[in-house]
């Protein structure tokens, strides 16, 4: 084999590992920025960094019916809409249930399937950095997520981190919800 044909091979071999890595990152890269996101959130829970960290808490109960399915501006504007601030005297107080995330899984959901959303949360610093955010879909049983808008099955876990700051009429309509498998149960 000559030198100018090496280095064709060689140059060839080279582009081809370039793009099988842009692809990977393209396939992954959104699961990690999302796993990454909900780790350093975790972290400042560990270091008890949450003077500047509030939670935003979106909720309409899975058993409204609505004419078009919700997406999180409509959720947010929604009059059916509850909504939840959580102070960080409160986060802390429940910092127990926040380190949980740390053992979430995150199954990317590759069904495309558009979302009905019934829960919308986000925590941020005081001045409105978005330190990560969770949309959940009530549309099936077997719901989706979107984390940093990037889509995976739904956990139960990330509703879970929500249930202590939801007013009670809010949980019991969600627990009747996943306890029933996403039908209304009379």
């Amino acid at each position: 084999m000559s030198m100018n044909a090496r280095k064709k091979l060689v140059l060839i071999l080279f582009a081809a590992l370039v793009v099988l890595g842009f692809v990977i990152f393209k396939i992954f890269g959104g699961d990690m920025r999302a796993r990454s996101a909900i780790d350093r959130f975790v972290l400042r829970v560990e270091q008890d960094r949450l003077d500047d960290v509030r939670l935003l808490i979106y909720f309409m109960s899975p058993f409204v019916n609505t004419s078009r399915p919700i997406d999180i501006e409509a959720l947010i504007n929604w009059h059916y809409s509850t909504r939840v601030v959580v102070e960080s005297d409160e986060l802390r107080q429940h910092a127990h249930i926040l380190r949980q995330l740390n053992s979430s899984t995150l199954i990317p959901d590759t069904r495309g399937s558009e979302m009905d959303l019934r829960i919308y949360f986000v925590f941020e610093t005081t001045n409105g950095r978005r330190l990560f955010d969770a949309a959940i879909s009530m549309w099936r049983a077997d719901g989706t997520m979107s984390i940093n808008g990037r889509d995976f099955k739904r956990s139960d876990m990330f509703i879970d981190i929500i249930m202590p700051f939801l007013p009670d009429a809010a949980a019991n309509s969600l627990r009747i919800f996943l306890d029933n498998d996403g039908v209304w149960p009379y």
